[in-house]
């Protein structure tokens, strides 16, 4: 299964270098300011910072080299990082039908500026805001996968 994630991986990454037209230039004679951390996920035993074993520290040479600190974050699966993910889509998507069901309440109105004038009437809902707090908890979510699959690009 792994080899099959694997080769799946590979062949989507070269397929989007090759969509984007991304070719080889001249190798780069200068680097620019850096961001002043890398944070990464591993398996076990692939980025040591001598921990475990003094032998095997490639962590600190590099943090003292580039003054780039390194956050690693060491997985025991790609299952348990997917499972991960999976559950806060499933919280996103409960998020995603509670909004729905604001929306379409009896009482919504675009401006929701309607107070009751009368009794037991409620007060519309006031749709601009529920827009607003939609867009929260979308970038909310969408932060909280980025710091589970720790993407290395934008």
């Amino acid at each position: 299964m792994i080899v099959h994630k694997t080769a799946l991986l590979s062949a989507l990454t070269t397929a989007l270098l090759a969509s984007a037209g991304v070719q080889a230039g001249e190798p780069l004679k200068a680097l620019g300011a850096g961001e002043g951390q890398l944070d990464i996920i591993a398996w076990p035993g692939y980025i040591e910072r001598g921990e475990s074993d003094k032998a095997y520290d490639w962590v600190t040479g590099f943090e003292k080299q580039t003054g780039c600190k390194v956050n690693v974050k060491t997985a025991a699966t790609s299952d348990e990082m997917v499972a991960l993910m999976n559950e806060g889509k499933a919280l996103a998507e409960a998020c995603g039908t509670y909004i729905a069901k604001l929306r379409t309440h009896p009482s919504a109105h675009p401006m929701g500026h309607n107070a009751p004038t009368e009794p037991g009437q409620l007060p519309t809902l006031d749709q601009r805001w529920v827009s607003i707090g939609a867009t929260d908890i979308q970038r909310g979510f969408m932060a909280v996968i980025r710091g589970i699959a720790q993407p290395t690009t934008f």
